[in-house]
């Protein structure tokens, strides 16, 4: 990333983390906006393989959507194999994004945070591409606990704070608004 580049005119790098419910959301209107103003998307999912709602409208969009199909489970419940299979569909979605970098406009990690903090992605790759991403690249990461080495970079860094959520009631996801 040239640092010389006026901020106005290059892609920033903006972090969504917290554990209040929201920072994939954000992302996504995020991306819609983007495109919307003609822009073009990569959005790489990191963990997640289960159907959710925003994927269809994400890719009715003509956003380029990468994520792990058919892996339904949470990372803590999968056996070895299946967080083998994982590590490697996430390291190949990662190395696409690297690879094509220069033909979006913008790049969302969603789960950004826990493919890191789990050791699914190496952290120096990650840390080598985003400071030496396509300069006119905006880059989008997500996920509760994002380690301090990547907000310290980030020129947007939001907390979303669950303040009150019907989880901790017992209410189960609900398709729709969670998914």
């Amino acid at each position: 990333m040239d640092e010389k580049e006026p901020k106005a005119t290059r892609g920033m790098i903006q972090v969504y983390t917290g554990e209040g419910k929201g920072k994939t959301t954000a992302a996504v209107g995020a991306a819609i906006r983007f495109t919307g103003s003609g822009g073009n998307v990569l959005f790489v999912q990191f963990l997640k393989g289960r159907p959710s709602g925003e994927i269809n409208i994400l890719k009715k969009s003509g956003i380029t959507v990468k994520r792990q199909d058919g892996l339904e489970k949470f990372y803590s419940a999968m056996n070895d194999e299946e967080k083998e299979l994982c590590k490697q569909i996430s390291n190949d979605n990662f190395e696409y994004a690297v690879s094509n970098a220069a033909h979006y406009g913008m790049i969302v990690f969603d789960e950004m945070a826990a493919a890191l903090n789990k050791s699914i992605l190496d952290k120096e790759k990650v840390l080598d591409f985003i400071k030496n991403k396509p300069a006119g690249t905006e880059l989008i990461l997500t996920g509760r606990n994002m380690p301090e080495y990547i907000t310290d970079i980030a020129d947007y860094h939001s907390l979303i704070s669950a303040i009150k959520h019907p989880f901790a009631l017992g209410v189960a996801s609900r398709k729709g608004i969670e998914y």
